[in-house]
């Protein structure tokens, strides 16, 4: 095997380096790729062939091997194309291709019955940009985004993400894939979950710039709206459920557990519309009333159509915080789904759960009024699940494209989209008849916020989870809408999330998850 045959690593000042068995990076002077790079570490990442693959594999950096933006954990397979960031260095891995060599060219084959698009070894391919026409040639592996150091970069697009998609050549075909970007990649109007197969005249959104795919001298057919515009995805209106909504038929807020000492409600059946009053008020402070104010814009309604509300008429509502600007929401599990005992066990123990969403499709919506938080919300947003934890009781979800209310359609996501945010607090410092404050849309009296002062009454066992404080105890009865709320000190900082409980003591008292206990699931997406 020749040197030209050989994989190269490729930085991005243009060095290459030879890729041959087992080459060491790092700053250590005897390191086969060596790099003068202060985040780097001495000994930092191995790259080998291992079965005639190019294998990269991080020894215990400080500060990770990174594939295509994505941190690695074990040893990857590298293909053409993939970048690869150590500290502030980045690499491109380029292997030659066997078909280098061959022209490629796209034709047509005619049958008596069919007929059939066949790939040789291929014609030109190109992708256009929508806006002054501007051609790049697609003959190897390109990567898109705003980075300059992407074979077509976008650095003037800043709805683009640093590396945004990809687009691989396999035998003649461009198949695109999404690098897990901000805004999404989208092919004719629908934004794409995986690697997709591109056809002559696709459109191409990669953040604000449109591209099409031209293969050969065939011409492109004329642009029209639809890779520009949004999709549509509802198979009912919003408009009808909005109307159930603010009609208050059919609000359903389901809950998860069903246990001896403690009963949430089952999926199919309505919560209680009871609500306590609030507490004696106190003197607030300036900075105490800025503080709730700040929690309050960033709470956000929750809304979830019923995977059967072209015949029910149901949606599931309940509440949410926007724990980062680029749009995280943490709440409830029984929110967006809800869990049952399959296999229950006696006493306390919750079992294993069996999960259900309340939409098979994953649809979820998430609220705000960016005018005014006092009011009932008046932009939404199509959310996607991050993580959940049933037996906790909680969900993370992220925004993903916005709505549109009237028409039904998903656009992407502005560029300078920053949603308000509330600072988490320590649950582990409340004291008992400390000041807290319950914010959230209950569901009853319309489909405004509500918030209501009150103190902490208390610290309960969950003995379900063996958590020694897993509740906080309060006066107020949390309402259904409440649940995945906001429950916060006299800072305005997020200290538990409001949790529709119903015990089987006829005594009223309101229940909130610690925000400690979430930490396990939000933190690394905290900045």
């Amino acid at each position: 095997m020749n040197d030209s045959s050989h994989p190269r690593l490729v930085s991005s000042n243009g060095q290459e380096f030879i890729v041959t068995d087992k080459m060491l990076i790092g700053r250590q002077p005897e390191c086969q790729i060596h790099i003068q790079d202060g985040l780097a570490s001495r000994r930092h990442a191995m790259l080998e062939i291992i079965d005639q693959k190019v294998v990269i594999t991080d020894m215990g950096s400080n500060n990770g091997t990174w594939v295509n933006e994505q941190k690695i954990s074990r040893p990857v397979e590298l293909r053409n194309g993939d970048r690869v960031r150590i500290g502030e260095t980045h690499f491109t891995l380029q292997i030659p291709s066997v078909q280098t060599q061959k022209n490629v060219q796209y034709r047509e084959e005619e049958s008596a019955t069919n007929r059939t698009m066949a790939w040789q070894t291929s014609t030109l391919m190109a992708l256009v940009r929508a806006n002054d026409s501007a051609e790049f040639g697609l003959n190897r592996n390109t990567r898109i985004g705003r980075d300059e150091s992407n074979d077509l970069p976008l650095k003037a697009d800043a709805s683009a993400s640093q590396f945004h998609a990809l687009i691989e050549l396999v035998e003649g075909q461009a198949i695109l894939s999404d690098l897990n970007s901000n805004n999404g990649t989208w092919v004719n109007g629908k934004r794409i979950a995986g690697k997709t197969l591109l056809r002559h005249g696709d459109k191409i959104r990669v953040g604000n710039t449109i591209l099409r795919l031209r293969i050969g001298d065939h011409p492109l057919p004329p642009l029209d709206p639809t890779g520009v515009a949004p999709r549509s995805k509802t198979k009912t209106s919003w408009a009808t459920w909005v109307a159930v909504i603010l009609a208050g038929a059919a609000l359903v807020i389901t809950c998860v557990l069903t246990v001896p000492a403690l009963y949430l409600f089952s999926s199919r059946e309505s919560a209680p519309t009871a609500q306590a009053s609030s507490a004696g008020s106190a003197p607030v402070s300036a900075d105490t009333s800025q503080a709730k104010q700040q929690a309050l814009r960033s709470l956000a309604y929750i809304v979830v159509p019923d995977e059967e509300i072209e015949t029910n008429d149901m949606v599931h509502t309940g509440s949410g915080s926007f724990i980062t600007s680029d749009g995280y929401i943490l709440t409830n599990f029984h929110v967006i789904g809800y869990a049952a005992n399959y296999d229950p066990i006696p006493g306390m123990e919750i079992g294993d759960l069996q999960n259900s969403l309340h939409n098979g499709e994953e649809l979820i919506f998430a609220g705000i009024n960016w005018a005014n938080p006092v009011e009932k919300p008046d932009t939404y947003y199509r959310c996607d699940i991050v993580k959940t934890d049933p037996y906790l009781d909680l969900a993370l979800l992220r925004v993903v494209e916005s709505f549109n209310l009237e028409t039904g359609e998903y656009f992407p996501l502005p560029s300078d989209l920053n949603f308000p945010v509330i600072a988490i607090g320590n649950s582990d410092d409340l004291k008992i008849l400390e000041p807290i404050t319950i914010i959230g849309f209950p569901g009853v009296g319309g489909d405004t916020p509500t918030a209501i002062d009150d103190q902490v009454a208390g610290f309960s066992p969950d003995e379900n989870n063996k958590v020694k404080n897993g509740w906080i105890k309060t006066g107020p009865v949390i309402s259904h809408g409440n649940s995945g709320g906001i429950a916060i000190n006299q800072r305005g900082e997020l200290i538990g999330i409001p949790t529709m409980v119903i015990t089987n003591e006829t005594d009223k008292i309101g229940y909130v998850r610690p925000v400690n206990l979430a930490l396990s699931m939000i933190q690394e997406f905290l900045r």
